[in-house]
C-alpha cells in the first residue's frame, strides 16, 4: 500500500453490519477486520481530496449564526491542502511523529483542520475543551507533556497565564489575522497562522504512514475519582465507532445516499461524542458537516439550525433536547423531519422519547459509551424496538456482562458492575491510561467463569430477560438509605415523567437514622410557580410510581441554567452536593 493511500477496509457505500434479519444473526455474523495501516485523517481527508470525482464534495460548512449565512463551504481539497500547509508548520517548528498537539479550539473548520493535520502527521492529538479555565489547561497540557497546542484569539489568554509554567510547551499557534492584540513578552512562543501565512508553506506533503494501533488521540476523564486520566486510543478507534454509529443512526445506503445528507450536533468535537460519533464519522461517509461556532449553547438557534440547513442526522444529548423542549413555544411552523439521531450521557424517558418523535420526525436511538470505549450497548430501530430507559443491546463487536466485584457473571435482574471484555480485537477501546499503567490495570477485572479480562466501566447497570441493558448509576453515585442501594438514574427517569417537571438531579444526602435520604433538585416547567403542594404532589407521584422507599425526602427547586451538567449531558452530581452542602451550612448559620 503507497504511503498516501488510504486504507480501504469497506465500500463505503455499504453497511458494516452485515446486514441480516434480526439482532442475534447480525451479533453471530459479525467480526472486525483491522487493517494493519489505517490513518484516521487520511481516512476521512485524503481519500475523497485523491479523488477526481470526489474532491470538490463539500466536507464541512463553517456557520457563524443559526441563519442561512455561511462563513464559507469547505471541500475535501481544500481541506486537504491546508493541512498540508499546517503539517509543513509543523515541521519547520521541530514537531515530529508521536508528539502531542493539544487542540483548543471550538468545533469550527480551524479545529477540523487541526485535528487532521496533527493525525496526517503521525502526532497525537490533545483534546482540549474551551470550557477548561487556566488550572485544567495546565494539568492536561503538563500532564501530557505536549509540544505545541493550537488555539484562536478567543481562547489564548487563558494559555499565557500558566505557559510559565509549561516548559514542554515549545509553541502555541494561533488562527487570527493578527497579533495587535497580545503582550509583546508572550510574543516568542506564538505563531500566528491564517489563509495569508498558510499559502507560503503551499508544498507537497507527504502523510506518515501509521499502524492501526499506533495512538491518535488522548482525552481526559472528568476526574471523578482523584486527577484526570489521560485516556489514550489509536486510529483504529474510528473503526469502532463507525459500526456504533451505523447501529445506533441507521446509516444504512441501501436506503439513502449517505451524501444525500447534513450532519450537524451542538456536541463539542473536544469529547468524545461529539469527536466520534459526529466529527469524524460524517467526514468518513463523506456527509456534510455543520460546523458552527457558538459561544455558548441556545436551544432556539439549534431548532432554526436545523431546520434552515436541512440536517438530516444528528447526537443530541437528553439535556439538549430537554432545552429544546423548552423552546416549544418558538417551534417552527413547520415541523423538522431527520432521518436519524442517537442520545447518550443519560436516561431519555418516556416524555422526551415522544416529544422528539413527534418534533423531529424521528425515534431517538440511546446509546452507552464512556471515554474508555465508546458505544458499548445501544439500540438499532431497525433490528429491534426500544425499550423506553434502556441503553439497548451490547453493539456489535462488544461483549457485555454484568459483574459482581469479584468478577462473578450476575443473573438477569441483578445490580452490578457493567463490564465489557477487553482482548484487544474491539478498537472502541483504549489502549490504556496515559503513562499510567496502575490506573488501567484498576480498571480491570477477571471474569471468575472465563479466566478472561474486562473492563469495569466505573457504572452500576441490570440486564433484563430480553437482552436489554438498563443504567443504574455511578458505582460511587449510589444512595445507601436505610439498608437499600438506590441508584439516581431510575428515580430521575420516573421523575421526567411528571408532567410538570423539565429537568431534575437525584443525590443522596447525609441523615443520621437512614444513613442517607434521596433529595431531588427540579427544574419545573415555564409555567409552573413552585410550592410546597407541588412537592407534597411529587413525592406522592415517585411512591407511587417508583416505590415507597424511593422517593425523594428533600426536594430544592431551582432554575434551569443552575443545573449542572457536563458538556456531554450528564448530570454532575457531584456539583449538586457542594450546592446541597453550601445550602446546608447556610441555614446552620440562621
Amino acid at each position: 500500500m503507497e504511503n498516501n493511500t488510504p486504507y480501504k477496509f469497506m465500500d463505503r457505500n455499504s453497511n458494516i453490519i452485515r446486514k441480516c434479519d434480526n439482532y442475534n444473526e447480525t451479533i453471530k455474523s459479525f467480526k472486525y477486520e483491522i487493517p494493519e495501516f489505517f490513518n484516521i485523517g487520511q481516512e476521512v481527508c485524503d481519500f475523497y481530496a485523491n479523488d477526481p470525482n470526489k474532491m470538490n464534495n463539500i466536507a464541512i460548512k463553517h456557520i457563524t449564526d443559526g441563519n442561512k449565512t455561511l462563513i464559507k463551504e469547505y471541500t475535501f481539497k481544500e481541506i486537504q491542502i491546508r493541512s498540508n500547509e499546517l503539517a509543513n508548520k509543523f515541521k519547520e517548528i521541530g514537531l515530529k511523529r508521536k508528539d502531542r498537539v493539544g487542540v483548543f479550539l471550538t468545533q469550527s473548520y480551524e479545529c477540523a483542520i487541526s485535528h487532521i493535520t496533527i493525525l496526517r502527521s503521525g502526532m497525537i492529538s490533545l483534546l482540549l475543551s474551551v470550557l477548561f479555565g487556566p488550572e485544567a489547561l495546565e494539568y492536561r497540557i503538563s500532564a501530557s507533556s505536549a509540544s505545541c497546542v493550537i488555539t484562536d484569539l478567543d481562547n489564548l489568554q487563558k494559555l499565557l497565564k500558566v505557559v510559565h509554567k509549561l516548559p514542554y510547551l515549545k509553541k502555541i499557534i494561533v488562527f487570527a489575522e493578527n497579533l495587535d492584540s497580545i503582550n509583546s513578552n508572550d510574543i516568542n512562543i506564538i505563531e500566528l497562522w491564517n489563509d495569508k501565512i498558510s499559502d507560503k508553506y503551499l508544498k507537497e506533503f507527504e502523510p506518515i504512514k501509521t499502524k492501526s494501533i499506533d495512538p491518535a488521540f488522548l482525552l481526559y476523564t472528568s476526574g471523578t475519582t482523584g486527577l484526570p486520566k489521560g485516556c489514550l486510543h489509536a486510529h483504529k478507534v474510528l473503526i469502532g465507532n463507525l459500526v456504533g454509529c451505523q447501529f445506533t443512526l441507521n446509516l444504512l445506503p441501501h436506503k439513502r445516499p449517505l451524501s444525500d445528507n447534513c450532519y450537524y450536533s451542538p456536541a463539542d468535537w473536544a469529547w468524545i461524542g461529539g469527536l466520534l460519533v459526529v466529527f469524524l464519522p460524517s467526514l468518513y461517509y463523506g456527509i456534510p458537516l455543520i460546523a458552527y461556532k457558538a459561544k455558548s449553547f441556545d436551544a432556539k438557534k439549534l431548532l432554526t439550525l436545523l431546520k434552515i440547513h436541512n440536517v438530516s442526522i444528528s447526537f443530541l444529548t437528553p439535556s439538549s433536547l430537554k432545552m429544546m423542549r423548552y423552546q416549544k413555544d418558538q417551534l417552527l411552523d413547520h415541523k423538522i423531519t431527520m432521518s436519524a439521531i442517537n442520545s447518550g450521557g443519560e436516561s431519555l424517558g418516556e416524555n422526551l422519547s415522544k416529544w422528539s418523535r413527534e418534533q423531529l420526525g424521528v425515534e431517538v436511538a440511546e446509546f452507552y459509551g464512556q471515554s474508555e470505549g465508546n458505544f458499548v450497548v445501544g439500540n438499532c430501530l431497525d433490528l429491534f424496538p426500544q425499550k423506553n430507559g434502556s441503553m439497548g443491546k451490547p453493539i456489535p463487536g462488544s461483549n457485555v456482562k454484568i459483574m459482581d466485584d469479584n468478577g462473578n457473571t450476575l443473573v438477569c435482574g441483578i445490580v452490578g458492575n457493567l463490564c465489557v471484555e477487553y482482548n484487544g480485537e474491539n478498537p472502541n477501546q483504549f489502549l490504556g491510561y496515559w503513562n499510567d499503567s496502575k490506573a488501567t490495570e484498576k480498571k480491570m477485572i477477571i471474569c471468575k467463569q472465563s479466566g478472561t479480562k474486562w473492563l469495569k466501566t466505573g457504572d452500576l447497570a441490570k440486564v433484563d430477560k430480553d437482552g436489554y441493558y438498563w443504567y443504574i448509576s455511578r458505582d460511587d453515585d449510589v444512595i445507601n438509605s436505610s439498608g437499600y442501594r438506590i441508584g439516581p438514574n431510575e428515580i430521575e427517569y420516573c421523575l421526567q415523567k411528571h408532567p410538570l417537571i423539565l429537568n431534575t438531579g437525584v443525590i443522596g444526602i447525609p441523615d443520621e437514622i437512614r444513613g442517607e435520604v434521596i433529595k431531588a433538585y427540579i427544574v419545573l416547567n415555564q409555567s409552573v410557580t413552585p410550592s410546597e403542594e407541588i412537592k407534597r404532589e411529587i413525592q406522592s407521584y415517585v411512591k407511587t410510581q417508583l416505590s415507597a422507599h424511593q422517593y425523594p425526602r428533600e426536594i430544592e427547586f431551582i432554575k434551569n441554567n443552575e443545573m449542572p451538567i457536563t458538556t456531554t449531558g450528564k448530570i454532575i452530581r457531584n456539583s449538586l452536593r457542594q450546592l446541597h452542602k453550601i445550602s446546608s451550612n447556610n441555614k446552620s448559620k440562621l
